[in-house]
């Protein structure tokens, strides 16, 4: 069963038992999570460990760069209610040029943030499945361009 098809399965399909699981498979990629609230981070980061990706989450603030170099993350899913945004989004975009992704609720703040090099963004609330599929789409071209 190729990777891919992992990251488009329906919710949950890929922590079921009779799905089989090959050494391809295992590993779909790296998905760093940054939000302000330790939930909204937990509560993704676990979505997508059960799909399979090493997720990694960071609360907003002082620790988020250093995640981002410690995890070398595929993707970054950045909430945009977190204090200093666009401080963290140029101070991670200067240091690297991985995939953003922006959760919002304001497309103005979206289409601001890709004029400055977010890749992609999903309103909130956001739908799992919606985000399960825009996350497989960025996953997929970050690994095809390693």
């Amino acid at each position: 069963m190729p990777w891919y098809y992992l990251c488009l399965a329906p919710t949950g399909m890929a922590a079921q038992p009779d799905v089989p699981r090959t050494a391809e498979s295992r590993h779909v990629g790296r998905i760093l999570v940054i939000a302000e609230e330790f939930e909204v981070v937990d509560a993704v980061t676990d979505y997508f460990a059960e799909l399979g990706y090493e997720a990694h989450g960071a609360v907003a603030g002082d620790g988020a760069l250093p995640t981002v170099r410690r995890s070398a993350p595929e993707v970054i899913l950045l909430d945009v209610q977190m204090p200093r945004l666009t401080e963290l989004f140029r101070e991670i975009r200067a240091d690297s040029n991985i995939p953003i992704m922006i959760a919002t609720e304001n497309a103005a703040v979206a289409k601001g943030l890709r004029a400055v090099g977010a890749f992609a963004y999903i309103h909130k609330p956001f739908d799992w499945d919606d985000l399960r599929q825009r996350v497989a789409v960025l996953m997929y071209s970050a690994l095809r361009s390693a």
